[in-house]
């Protein structure tokens, strides 16, 4: 076999799901540097929105998102629960840190950008799901008018961050040959729905969160609990402390960067059991 007739090396990306405050941030800090090198991945993307606290993002938890492995920050419905965001991304308009495409006009902040990688560039765009987000606009519409003129071919990957199943199966499906992967966010429960849609857009309805496990996505489960037993809302708490494992949610997905088919999916779901922490 002569050097053009072997098949070119797969790209391989890794989506890491909704990074849940401190704990969130430090596993992160722990697992994937190994993990770049270990699987020898060439993008990773990971939604930061809940990354201060669990309220947002802010300037200096993105900065250790970014020094720890992470290429590209993804959000959703809550990136500006920080205000600092906002005037940060007016600043800071090349940062690797996307708000969805299907905000309001005139938001601060891109919803894509292209990502140089050994394998060529990639293209990372973030939308927002519209149910129970009635402010949003339609991600189908948007998406359309994202689309338009550019080619298929460049792989290409979709952060959906949204609250319904069916929505995220839907777009995937809306999608599907136009884009190299639909990857849900927002639950932070990760979902076992991983596949190969029919003409090679990889699909996953949630891909999790990173954070403590023995909470309520995060948040401690007696704070959680109390507006369904009391009918009282209690501003909700991220676990500060380690109390059993931690948890790293993601998906890696293997694209063909000469035609932007993804040619497999599959979830990657650790455990860290550091008391330390």
């Amino acid at each position: 076999m002569t050097d053009g007739d072997r098949p070119p090396a797969l790209l391989k990306v890794l989506m890491v799901g909704e990074v849940y405050g401190k704990l969130g941030r430090k596993v992160i800090s722990v697992l994937l540097p190994q993990l770049r090198q270990q699987k020898q991945l060439d993008l990773v993307i990971a939604n930061g929105e809940s990354a201060a606290g669990g309220f947002g993002l802010t300037s200096s938890t993105a900065e250790e998102l970014l020094r720890n492995g992470v290429d590209v920050i993804t959000s959703g419905n809550r990136l500006f629960d920080q205000r600092e965001m906002v005037d940060w991304l007016k600043n800071n308009p090349d940062a690797p840190i996307l708000r969805p495409l299907n905000y309001p006009p005139g938001t601060p902040g891109r919803a894509s950008l292209i990502v140089e990688t050994d394998k060529g560039p990639v293209e990372v765009l973030n939308l927002n799901g519209r149910v129970y987000f009635n402010e949003m606009d339609s991600p189908f519409r948007v998406v359309d008018n994202w689309l338009e003129g550019r080619t298929n071919t460049m792989p290409r990957l979709v952060d959906f961050h949204a609250e319904a199943t069916s929505e995220k199966v839907v777009l995937g499906w809306y999608l599907d040959g136009r884009v190299s992967a639909v990857l849900g966010t927002h639950t932070r429960t990760p979902t076992g729905d991983a596949r190969l849609l029919k003409h090679g857009t990889a699909h996953v309805s949630d891909v999790g969160m990173v954070g403590s496990y023995n909470t309520v996505i995060g948040m401690e489960v007696e704070v959680a609990l109390k507006p369904f037993t009391s009918h009282t809302f209690v501003r909700p708490k991220q676990n500060r402390r380690a109390d059993g494992p931690l948890v790293f949610n993601s998906v890696l997905v293997e694209i063909d960067p000469e035609n932007g088919r993804a040619v497999t999916i599959s979830r990657l779901d650790l455990m860290l059991e550091d008391e330390s922490m």
